[in-house]
């Protein structure tokens, strides 16, 4: 029978003869070169009476949820009925998503930000609650470690003392601005994938925490030798001119390209750790591999994000709070368009089932 399944890429129903397993082709509707699965996807649903299309990398399905008095509601949808009521029907089962490092362009970012954005203003209306409520808790435990610091200045201890715990201190709220951070990460992405998202996502940061502490600091060591070898010229030029701000701008010539090159591409490491729960070094390798060829399109995007968030701060209108959400949201699709993955605009354009009497597109 006729193998049946999906885009990876744009979510497009396809079809092709059997004999065509295991091998690649390439989506008439995005261009995308996928491999063919190697059996048929068409699963009978006796609830509907139907047929219902699944994804060929699903995996497993559970079967469908019972009601309360153990039998299947006949109510509830399809997509229900063969993932449960816990995820959505779009939502990948965990491992078996893969990362196919994909070209993006800047124009279907934005379009596609702008349309999950709009198109469920209940859920960005959440994005921008979460944003809050994760700037409130970071502005809370800077107030805490203030506090704590006029506290021990005020008992009087020798400075050596009073810098140690301002050290502590600074640490434990950059911990927790990172475990913040990776909590509102997690929420992004699967709002940008059009999964189910609860608050609580926000504080399930916890489990990546050291790998990005780790990930951030073999960063920091890396661009810290940059920084000296740029600062050698630097002082050479300072040394020939006598002037320091001649020191200065050789650096900081010297520094930029390299800084941005290193900022830009490995952007993404966070994302990843997250996402797909990679270590340390497998985090940087694969963010390497997905900017590879997006990084000039990463470096616009970022100059486009910075200046509609100064436009907006300085217009200080009420939409202008909704700016930094969107970017971040924005930010969210990036990644997973250049991961390859499907975000939640695309599954929008595409109905997830094939509608009565309408055949899917065959392969070329």
């Amino acid at each position: 029978m006729p193998i049946e399944f999906r885009c990876g890429q744009c979510g497009k129903l396809l079809r092709t003869a059997d004999e065509t397993a295991g091998k690649q082709a390439k989506c008439p509707s995005c261009g995308t070169v996928l491999p063919i699965p190697t059996a048929p996807t068409t699963l009978t649903s006796q609830l509907h009476g139907g047929e219902v299309m699944v994804s060929p990398f699903a995996g497993s399905l559970p079967p469908p949820s019972p009601g309360t008095g153990g039998e299947v509601n006949p109510y509830q949808s399809p997509a229900s009925a063969l993932l449960g009521p816990a995820e959505s029907y779009y939502a990948p089962a965990p491992g078996t998503r893969t990362i196919r490092s994909t070209k993006i362009d800047i124009g279907d970012v934005i379009r596609g930000t702008w349309e999950i954005a709009t198109k469920n203003t209940n859920q960005f209306l959440m994005c921008f609650l979460v944003f809050l409520a994760c700037a409130a808790l970071n502005y809370a435990a800077a107030f805490v470690q203030q506090i704590i610091l006029f506290g021990v200045q005020a008992a009087g201890p020798p400075v050596s003392v009073f810098m140690a715990v301002n050290i502590v201190l600074s640490l434990l709220g950059g911990v927790f601005q990172l475990w913040l951070n990776a909590g509102q990460t997690l929420y992004f992405i699967r709002t940008a994938r059009g999964e189910e998202t609860p608050f609580g996502l926000v504080f399930s940061g916890a489990p990546y925490l050291v790998r990005i502490v780790l990930a951030s600091l073999l960063l920091g060591v890396v661009a810290l030798g940059i920084a000296l070898i740029c600062a050698i010229p630097a002082v050479i030029a300072y040394w020939a001119s006598q002037e320091p701000a001649m020191g200065v701008l050789v650096f900081i010539v010297l520094l930029l390209a390299p800084a941005l090159y290193l900022g830009v591409t490995y952007s993404q490491f966070l994302n990843l750790i997250i996402d797909f729960d990679l270590g340390v070094i497998d985090s940087l390798q694969t963010s390497r591999q997905i900017t590879a060829h997006n990084r000039l399109s990463l470096v616009a995007l970022s100059l486009l994000a910075t200046l509609a968030m100064g436009i907006s701060l300085v217009l200080c209108c009420l939409p202008s709070l909704f700016m930094i959400p969107f970017v971040t949201l924005g930010a969210a699709v990036v990644y997973l368009k250049m991961s390859g993955q499907v975000t939640a605009e695309q599954l929008l354009r595409q109905p997830p089932f094939a509608a009565p009497g309408h055949l899917p597109e065959p392969l070329r």
